[in-house]
């Protein structure tokens, strides 16, 4: 629906959108693929950090997969609530902060599945990681197969 009115608007490459409730970023992931520019405002960090997630881990996606080994690693068992806030505590000191908001979605998704529907942590945490990988690869195939150069994303914080 975003992709057809973006289109109804006749948006063009390198023009902006602005969307004051970003939310999960569709608006955002569509204007990019658009080649359209977009200012994305949330109160919500939750919000802030999936719309980023959704946009900017196609920049990173080959420090995500160097990253992935060493993160999955830590949940080959499974893990009690301890462990748990060990992974969470591992995921914050990774550096580049594209990554680490990744793995921290792909975290908080997996947190909120064992604590809502009693699923257990691992597989979860797996699943998420593993559908991530696998939308930012598709993206960035169809970036590269059909010569795109997406729109920048200025994501952030605000009240509107």
């Amino acid at each position: 629906m975003i992709r057809a009115l973006m289109n109804i608007l006749c948006l063009k490459q390198g023009e902006t959108v602005l969307d004051p409730f970003i939310g999960s970023g569709t608006t955002a992931l569509e204007a990019q693929l658009l080649g359209v520019n977009c200012v994305g405002i949330d109160v919500s960090p939750l919000c802030v950090m999936q719309s980023k997630v959704k946009t900017e881990s196609i920049f990173a996606l080959n420090k995500i997969l160097q990253a992935r080994d060493s993160i999955v690693s830590q949940t080959e068992f499974p893990l009690g609530k301890k462990m748990v806030k060990n992974l969470y505590e591992f995921i914050w000191k990774i550096g580049n902060p594209q990554v680490r908001d990744f793995y921290l979605m792909a975290y908080l998704v997996a947190v909120s599945d064992r604590e809502l529907r009693g699923k257990d942590f691992n597989r979860p945490f797996h699943t998420n990681v593993q559908a991530m990988i696998g939308s930012i690869s598709d993206l960035n195939e169809v970036v590269e197969e059909l010569g795109i150069k997406p729109g920048r994303m200025d994501i952030r914080r605000g009240d509107c």
